[in-house]
């Protein structure tokens, strides 16, 4: 049994660690995409 909730922990952890990576990249995506937005927006003008 606690070998068993072990792999499980182990497992749910590995999830929520890619999650958060997942969320990271997400985000720093976001941002540069913002920022070249940006930056064709100020070539535009």
């Amino acid at each position: 049994m606690l070998c068993v909730q072990g792999k499980f922990v182990s497992i749910h952890f590995l999830l929520k660690q890619r999650k958060k990576l997942m969320l990271k990249k997400r985000k720093e995506v976001r941002s540069q995409f913002q920022s070249t937005s940006f930056l064709n927006k100020g070539r535009n003008i």
